[in-house]
């Protein structure tokens, strides 16, 4: 019995080692790494030993994580630089997000083995100093996830503190700004290794401070925010503070001013880069023409220099106490707001399923073109509505009279391909949906930043989009990119944040900047004396001249930049008489503004003609003079002379003179003084030859400059200036008057108008 036992044994034994055993990682470890303790981009080499079954090819992952073991892909913290995709992904930058299958060792062999292998990677330079981190590495046997391997070792270290060292760096929301705008002042700023971290800055001159962030105390003139952090890890974040520029500062002011920082470990600190803020001249519009008489049949010239365009900061709500400014639009009991506990921020969450309500700032209802940044966090539901969208050009409404734009975000791809980041529309239950989008990396629990540019082109409305992780540089490109070329476009509207009941998503730092003016359009109605001819042509900055009735539009493309625009249009005259118009200039933003009025005297056809004409009279006088001769004869003798005399007579028919009449046209460039602008030309118009002076002169009446008298020419005439006063010094910035005056036998005439000096 015993010989039959042990014979089956042996037939089993048999049988089992002539079974291939499945193929597996069993064992991962790893032997050392050097440095042992890693800085932030630096390369590491790292040799590990792993052991595996036969028959298959071992897949092979490493990555940096703050966690000590493998975490789902896109885990925040958890980077590989080894993976399907290659050795050192990433170079010394943040590696791969996912495991992409794992590296292939092409170890394939009969029987079971184990190697020692070395790699050499870089530490991501995103890696904190002074966190603790762990190199991970694992393996499987075939095609491995972000978080599958069948074994995995890790080795932890320290990101190495640096010497106590504080950067900031301050930026101004807007380098141009108008009397009155509000301004924004951001301090980022980076710290390690130090103790009682302080930011101090002096509000500019001619500022009023409005609202600063979190942690801020105003003092005066100063404005502070203290950390007081112990010795430790890098610290990084930003402050900011709001401004309002005076309404009265003039144009031209430089706004300048530098933040200034300081720890325990160096209590001397240091200061930002200035930060400068030129307040600039509202938009304006001056029309001028070619001639002041013209007759019928006579083509004439309407010029019109118009200054328009810019963009300014709204507003900066970080949704960290209230929400002030904002109210629900929409169907249904609208949104629930609640506290992330702790975390300083509060989130939306909407009460009933399907009815998305909008959640919209209350004093913009007008922001057409702009641009629009938020931080926005979405938190990992199980339902997998894992979705957070910023709205705009929002009417409020819902259903069939809803109309908006919204830019939205999602792990798990939330439109009908899947992307992560997207561009949608809805516009009155007639056109809806996704139409631009990108595949990019979110993940859930952690902060994104997207950032939304709304333009104006010739062809409609252009959205440009982007997404990244907070904290990290901002991609220099857009990733998604649409322009909205249909009949039916969203119209100007709000701005806010939108959710659902499936998924509850924090906001924070929602930042509004919007052009001062939006779809400006130039118009001028003609009298009915003159017929339109054409008009400029279109270009990238404006449309062609069209005629609606007898008046001529042009659509300017709103500019983000303050700009000059120079616009022309002919017309006929088919009348006479005397032709008055203006100019408008109107926006979406404010009341129409008009230009300057012009005049041009249209001849009618039976006026006189004037031409001096001369007569000459000649007069004839015959004059008898007797002369009596007396003889010795005594023999009288009479003589008779005939004189004559001619006497000419001039008889000038009566000519009429033309009176003087002096009109000043504009002066160009205005304001001037910078290097490209050295001198401004004065230009104005005389009915008849003159002689001209030019004056310039202060506010309070002080003659800074005068001309020599030179000869004024009927017609168009132009006086250039450079600037320089009667000392031969340049005129310091600020606004002057300047006198023209013309005097010839008829009379004397004079005109007084504005200018500016800016440098």
């Amino acid at each position: 019995m015993k010989k039959i036992l042990r014979s089956l044994l042996m037939v089993l034994l048999v049988t089992f080692t002539l079974t291939p055993v499945f193929a597996t990682v069993t064992s991962v470890s790893i032997t050392s790494v050097t440095p042992a303790s890693p800085a932030p981009g630096d390369l590491v080499q790292v040799i590990f030993n792993y052991c595996a079954g036969p028959y298959e090819d071992t897949k092979m992952v490493l990555a940096v994580s703050t966690n000590s073991s493998f975490m789902a892909c896109n885990t925040a913290g958890q980077e590989f630089k080894v993976s399907e995709g290659g050795m050192d992904i990433g170079g010394t930058g943040p590696g791969a997000a996912t495991a992409n299958g794992g590296y292939n060792m092409s170890d394939n062999q009969t029987v079971a083995h184990c190697q020692d292998i070395t790699w050499s990677i870089h530490i991501p330079t995103t890696a904190t100093p002074g966190l603790t981190y762990y190199i991970l590495v694992g393996g499987r046997s075939s095609y491995i996830g972000c978080n599958d391997a069948q074994a995995y070792a890790n080795y932890s270290f320290v990101a190495p503190l640096p010497s106590p060292a504080a950067t900031i760096s301050k930026t101004a929301e807007s380098s141009v700004v108008q009397p009155g705008d509000l301004v924004l002042f951001s301090i980022d700023y980076t710290f390690v290794n130090g103790t009682n971290f302080t930011i101090t800055d002096n509000i500019p001159a001619g500022c009023v401070i409005e609202s600063v962030s979190n942690g801020g105390i105003v003092s005066g003139s100063t404005v502070s925010w203290a950390t007081a952090s112990v010795p430790g890890p890098q610290a990084s974040g930003s402050v900011w503070f709001t401004a309002r520029v005076n309404t009265g500062t003039t144009p031209g002011t430089v706004i300048s001013n530098t933040a200034h920082w300081a720890m325990d470990e160096i209590p001397a600190g240091g200061d930002s880069s200035a930060v400068t803020v030129t307040v600039g001249q509202p938009f304006s519009i001056t029309k001028s023409q070619n001639v002041t008489t013209a007759a019928i049949g006579e083509t004439v010239t309407y010029s019109f220099d118009v200054r328009a365009g810019g963009s300014a900061f709204h507003s900066l709500d970080n949704f960290d106490a209230d929400l002030n400014g904002f109210t629900v639009a929409g169907p249904g009991p609208g949104f629930i707001w609640q506290s992330d506990a702790g975390g300083g921020h509060i989130y939306s969450y909407e009460q009933t399923g399907g009815q998305y309500p909008h959640l919209l700032r209350t004093d913009l209802g007008n922001f057409c073109f702009g641009d629009i940044q938020g931080d926005l966090y979405i938190i990992n539901k199980a339902s997998g509505d894992n979705d957070a969208l910023i709205t705009f050009r929002d009417n409020g409404l819902y259903g069939a009279a809803g109309a908006a734009y919204g830019v939205g975000i999602s792990p798990d791809g939330s439109n009908s391909v899947g992307q992560q980041l997207w561009i949608q529309k809805y516009v009155s239950g007639t056109t809806g949906g996704t139409f631009a989008g990108a595949f990019i990396s979110i993940s859930t629990d952690a902060w994104y930043t997207v950032k939304i540019h709304v333009s104006d082109t010739a062809s409609g409305v252009r959205i440009q989009a982007k997404a990244w992780l907070r904290g990290t540089a901002e991609p220099a490109a857009y990733m998604a990119d649409w322009t909205d070329t249909a009949a039916i476009i969203a119209p100007c509207g709000y701005v806010g944040v939108q959710g659902n009941a499936n998924n509850a998503n924090y906001y924070d730092n929602l930042k509004i900047v919007k052009t001062t003016m939006s779809y400006p359009a130039l118009y001028d109605t003609l009298p009915t004396e003159l017929t339109f001819v054409g008009g400029t042509g279109a270009d990238a900055t404006h449309s062609a001249a069209t005629l609606t009735g007898n008046t001529v539009k042009w659509s300017i493309f709103t500019s983000f930049v303050d700009a000059a625009y120079h616009l022309d249009l002919w017309a006929v005259v088919n009348a006479c008489g005397t032709l008055l118009n203006r100019a408008t200039i109107d926006t979406e933003e404010s009341a129409p503004v008009d230009s300057n009025q012009v005049s041009i005297n249209a001849l009618c056809p039976e006026s006189p003609t004037i031409t001096p004409t001369f007569t000459i009279t000649e007069t004839y006088t015959d004059t008898a003079t007797p002369t009596i001769t007396l003889t010795s004869t005594l023999t009288p003798t009479l003589t008779e002379t005939l004189t004559r005399t001619v006497t000419m007579t001039l008889t000038a028919t009566p000519t009429p003179t033309v009176p003087l009449e002096l009109t000043p046209v504009t002066n160009y460039p205005n304001p001037f003084g910078t290097s490209d602008k050295q001198t401004t030309t004065i230009v104005f118009e005389l009915t008849a030859d003159a002689d001209c002076t030019i004056t310039v002169f202060t506010l309070s009446g002080e003659t800074i400059y005068r001309s020599g008298t030179f000869a004024g020419l009927k017609g168009r005439n132009s006086y250039p200036w450079d600037g320089k006063n009667n000392g031969n010094k340049f005129a310091a910035s600020g606004v002057y008057f300047y006198r023209i005056t013309a005097e010839n036998p008829s009379g004397k005439k004079s005109a007084i108008s504005r200018l500016a000096v800016l440098r």
